[in-house]
């Protein structure tokens, strides 16, 4: 949000929307992470907020960042012509939320580990493509 006002010397809420995108995808990879050690961190004394939450509430939360990380993204893109480069970044919607759902129906640590993989490498794409876009506007 700095950099726009830099070059353009103006406000906007426009930028919020990426920014809190990226930000709510940037907390769906800890969220993932502490649904998956939910069981060992609160046996710990670890109170994340997964655990707070509980796993159920926790995974709801979590389709929520997503959701909102999309919905965000694609108001974004509505309001500005934005080329197609910048629409790619809606690509990684399939592969978050094949991992959400994996995140939803399995508690074993090795998939969940691999999720947490995919949503963080889906989170970086996202990044990517969307920055790759804005940069052809």
């Amino acid at each position: 949000m700095g950099t726009y006002f830099l070059y353009t010397q103006q406000l906007s809420g426009l930028p919020f929307l990426p920014a809190a995108a990226c930000g709510l995808l940037a907390t769906a990879v800890l969220n993932v992470n502490n649904v998956r050690d939910i069981e060992s961190d609160a046996r710990n004394g670890k109170i994340t907020l997964a655990v707070r939450l509980g796993r159920a509430n926790a995974i709801n939360y979590h389709w929520a960042l997503l959701g909102l990380a999309l919905l965000l993204t694609l108001i974004y893109l509505v309001a500005l012509p934005v080329p197609l480069a910048g629409w790619s970044s809606l690509l990684v919607a399939k592969p978050l939320t094949d991992a959400a759902r994996t995140l939803s129906h399995s508690r074993d640590g090795e998939i969940l580990t691999g999720m947490l993989k995919k949503t963080a490498i889906s989170t970086l794409l996202y990044s990517v493509l969307l920055s790759i876009g804005l940069a052809l506007f």
